[in-house]
C-alpha cells in the first residue's frame, strides 16, 4: 500500500469516527484540531509511526469526548425529551432546538419520537400546553389572555382556537364548567 493510499485509508477512518459525532460537538473539539481530517492534514505525517500514533491519539480523543458529553441512550431519549418539554413548555421550544440539544438531526428526532410515543412532536407540544392550560382554568382567576401567554402562546386567538379543537369547548367555557363542578 502506498503512503498516499494509507493516508487516504487513515482519513476514512476518522472520518467515520467523527461521524457519530453531532457538528456542535465537532466545533467543541480540540483535539481534532484545524485541518486534520482532510487529506493535506494527513498528509503532514511522514512516517507510518507518526501517523498511527496520532490515529490513537485522536480516537482516543473522540471517545473520551463521548463519554464525557454522555449522548442519551436511546430508550431514555423520549422519557428525557418529554421531561424537557414539560419543564420549558411555555417557551418556544422548536424540534431543531431540541433535536440540537439533544445531539441528534431534527428529522431522526422527529422519527424516533413518533415511532415511540405514536404522536409528533408538535402534537405532544401541544397537548402538555393545553393540558396545563386546562389547569390554569381549573385553579387560577387569570385571564384566557395570561393563561396563553404562560403556557407558551403569544396569540390569544389562536390558543383558542386550538383550546376548542382539542377540548370541544372554549377556554371560557372550560372554566365555568369546571366551576360547576367544583360546586357540586
Amino acid at each position: 500500500m502506498s503512503p498516499a493510499e494509507l493516508q487516504l485509508q487513515c482519513l476514512t477512518i476518522l472520518l467515520s469516527s467523527a461521524r457519530t459525532l453531532s457538528f456542535e460537538q465537532l466545533q467543541q473539539n480540540d483535539f481534532l484540531g484545524r485541518h486534520i481530517l482532510t487529506l493535506e492534514g494527513i498528509s503532514r505525517f511522514r512516517t507510518l509511526d507518526s501517523l498511527e500514533n496520532w490515529m490513537i491519539q485522536v480516537m482516543r480523543g473522540i471517545l473520551a469526548f463521548k463519554r464525557e458529553h454522555r449522548i442519551p441512550k436511546k430508550k431514555n431519549l423520549i422519557a428525557e425529551v418529554k421531561e424537557y418539554v414539560s419543564k420549558h413548555y411555555q417557551e418556544s421550544i422548536t424540534l431543531a432546538d431540541l433535536a440540537a440539544r439533544f445531539y441528534l438531526s431534527p428529522i431522526y428526532l422527529s422519527q424516533l419520537f413518533k415511532q415511540r410515543t405514536g404522536d409528533t412532536y408538535l402534537n405532544y407540544v401541544v397537548q402538555v400546553r393545553i393540558d396545563r392550560a386546562k389547569e390554569l382554568l381549573e385553579n387560577t382567576d387569570l385571564k384566557v389572555y395570561e393563561i396563553c401567554q404562560k403556557v407558551g402562546y403569544s396569540d390569544t386567538q389562536h390558543f383558542a382556537r386550538l383550546f376548542e379543537r382539542l377540548t370541544g369547548s372554549k377556554p371560557s367555557e372550560y372554566r365555568k364548567r369546571a366551576q360547576e363542578g367544583k360546586r357540586i
